[in-house]
């Protein structure tokens, strides 16, 4: 879901979220929390 989130992003012209997508892909549990509230997909 995450990733989803970033390719819509970059595929809108938002370039810089490609650089989350190896964050994204490389982040524990914890982080992948983290990274959900940033996009707010968790509350």
């Amino acid at each position: 879901m995450l990733l989803d989130e970033v390719y819509a992003g970059a595929f809108s012209g938002l370039d810089a979220m490609l650089s989350d997508e190896a964050e994204i892909r490389l982040a524990g549990p914890e982080e992948l929390e983290q990274l959900a509230r940033r996009y707010g997909i968790l509350q």
